[in-house]
């Protein structure tokens, strides 16, 4: 009766006695002009709201378990995804041991750490398992490797880790060693349990280790650098050295290498720089006490270093694969020796040329050696080529193929250094020399 008596609409819920129901009724007052005329009256059942809420609560409730069950899946897809991805990123996938990029990264996180524990690194490379690769196929190699990786994993302690560092070498990182002595320990029993050899190529995995001692503010790039630097320098043969330390006397070695190299190369490039040159030694005949002929030796003078021995130079030129070039510039400038002094009168003298093995299995090496002697204008027969004994281990058919040719062509052959390898004295009888 309020409702209708204040003549302004109103509503209300009211329950109907003896039903389990309730009216929704609206009260809407009734104005014809300024006159109250009446109110009218609506009333509906709440039935079918109430039935519509309910629908609605339950899409709601639906609706609301459909989005979180989506953002749950989306959020473990991604951490899945994440997680292959930092595995592809960080793991290797033949071995399933962390990576290089794992390696550099756990090393520059412990750069910025306070420096307080000894850490270092052994590089463990796998001098033969480039040419196991080549002998029995890659799957072989993969075996292999695994095999390698399984025994390594031995001595990966509390504080060390085990990285797969690249296709034939890993990495074992020491954390809170004692002194200089464990780590020499660990490399020896490295080696003894790689000694045994691989079952399934039925011989020994060939290793060198570099060990790097970590100093505070060593970067990734620099540890790893210098442990390499340590193989390459093993890798050049010092004996039964199976594993060395970094020092600075690795580093300035290897220092100096790069430069001859540089340097080699250059001139390579630009003869004229003239940082090599040939000396020319006499050849005796002791009987009669006269000059028959010259050995063109090549000497370096460096505008850096200055004097470098030929086995030092020579051996960087065969390990850097420069030294084919450098052979037919030493052929080159002999062939011009041997043309000047037969402008002078000397004709009848002979230059001997060292060649190296690389030189001459190359295929277009007659060739070659043709083209030069045309170019120079001289006999063929004052051109005298040396190979060592050494030259004969590589394939002793091949290389008396190679030499008739040679000899065909007017060139006279010299086997120096004969008896310092395993040559047979019955065998040189068969060689053009």
């Amino acid at each position: 009766m309020e409702a209708l008596a204040s003549r302004s609409i109103y509503s209300l819920r009211r329950h109907v006695e003896g039903q389990n129901r309730e009216i929704y009724e609206i009260f809407i007052p009734i104005f014809v002009g300024d006159d109250y005329e009446g109110t009218l009256v609506v009333a509906k059942t709440t039935d079918e709201a109430d039935t519509l809420a309910h629908t609605a609560m339950i899409l709601s409730i639906i609706i609301g378990a459909v989005v979180f069950s989506s953002i749950i899946y989306i959020m473990i897809s991604n951490y899945r995804h994440n997680k292959r991805l930092a595995t592809l990123a960080y793991k290797d996938a033949l071995t399933g041991l962390p990576n290089k990029a794992h390696l550099e990264q756990m090393l520059d996180h412990i750069r910025v750490r306070p420096f307080q524990d000894k850490r270092a690194i052994l590089m463990i490379h796998g001098r033969s398992i480039s040419a196991i690769n080549s002998t029995y196929g890659l799957d072989v190699g993969d075996r292999v490797i695994k095999e390698v990786a399984k025994r390594l994993e031995a001595f990966v302690a509390e504080g060390s880790q085990l990285f797969r560092f690249a296709d034939d070498r890993f990495v074992v990182f020491v954390d809170n060693y004692r002194s200089k002595e464990e780590l020499r320990s660990l490399a020896e029993r490295i080696l003894a349990a790689l000694e045994p050899p691989v079952s399934i190529v039925g011989r020994p995995i060939e290793i060198c280790i570099g060990v790097v001692e970590s100093e505070p503010g060593l970067g990734a790039m620099e540890a790893l650098s210098q442990a390499s630097m340590v193989i390459h320098h093993l890798e050049q043969g010092h004996g039964d050295i199976k594993y060395a330390f970094f020092d600075a006397r690795i580093e300035e070695k290897l220092r100096r290498e790069e430069i001859i190299a540089l340097e080699m190369q250059e001139f390579l490039d630009q003869p004229h720089l003239g940082t090599f040159h040939l000396e020319y030694q006499p050849k005796v005949d002791l009987a009669s006490n006269s000059i028959v002929g010259f050995e063109a030796l090549s000497r370096m003078t460096s505008p850096t270093l200055g004097r470098v021995s030929p086995p030092e130079f020579i051996s960087i030129a065969e390990r850097q694969e420069m030294i084919i070039p450098f052979g037919y510039w030493v052929l080159e400038a002999a062939c011009q020796f041997i043309k000047r002094i037969g402008q002078q009168g000397h004709s009848q003298l002979y230059v001997a040329v060292n060649i190296s093995v690389a030189q001459l299995l190359q295929k277009d090496f007659l060739r070659k050696v043709g083209e030069i002697v045309a170019k120079a204008g001289i006999d063929p027969h004052n051109l005298q080529l040396e190979i060592t004994e050494s030259v004969l281990i590589e394939d002793f058919d091949e290389i008396r193929a190679k030499l008739q040719p040679l000899k065909d062509l007017g060139l006279t052959i010299a086997l120096d250094d004969f008896g310092t390898g395993y040559s047979a004295l019955s065998r040189m009888g068969e060689l053009p020399v």
